[in-house]
């Protein structure tokens, strides 16, 4: 179920949003707090806290500067923009969101500055947990291309296309199998 619904099926209604990382989290959280929202609400302060971990980790990979890592950290810890991600339980998806996208990025530096094909797995692997995750998460291939134009790092287009392509699969998943993409809305795009 979690992996062939949208993220409303469970209360009944039909949506555009196909998350089951998030689904199954609440899942998680259910079978824990049930409907305590203080376990959900810990569960999302966790999540945000490994953001920013993230960003610090990432960070400092690609300038190995600490004093910089730990200031942009701080800074995304405390901005209030990201109140909702924590406060809401819905907001969870960002968060998730965002812990496989610094982990795909890191890996993928990783796997450019070491060569390893291991590393290099592992950076596809969380990006298909970021699409499972949430959809904004197909930024995760623009940014790949901003990392080798910022830092000038040679690339090797067969790396980059298999993010690419993993793009495109997810994208034809959810127009084919799923049908999460058509909207009655006006012919607009919800995502």
């Amino acid at each position: 179920m979690f992996f062939t619904t949208g993220i409303g099926a469970g209360v009944g209604k039909a949506g555009h949003f196909w998350r089951p990382l998030q689904t199954i989290s609440y899942a998680l959280d259910y079978s824990l707090w049930k409907l305590n929202v203080r376990g959900y609400h810990l569960t999302n302060t966790l999540l945000h806290i490994l953001v920013a971990v993230g960003i610090y980790l990432l960070t400092l990979i690609l300038f190995k500067d600490n004093f910089i890592s730990s200031v942009s950290a701080l800074l995304f810890t405390v901005h209030p923009i990201h109140t909702e991600a924590v406060t809401y339980i819905s907001g969870r998806a960002d968060s998730l969101a965002g812990v496989f996208i610094f982990l795909s990025l890191m890996f993928y530096v990783r796997s450019i500055v070491s060569k390893r094909t291991l590393s290099y797995i592992f950076a596809l692997v969380f990006y298909v947990l970021a699409l499972a995750s949430r959809e904004g998460s197909m930024v995760v291939p623009a940014l790949i291309l901003l990392y080798h134009f910022s830092f000038r790092k040679r690339m090797n287009f067969k790396l980059i296309l298999a993010f690419i392509g993993l793009t495109l699969g997810y994208l034809l998943l959810r127009v084919t199998l799923l049908k999460t993409l058509s909207s009655t809305n006006h012919g607009r795009l919800h995502c």
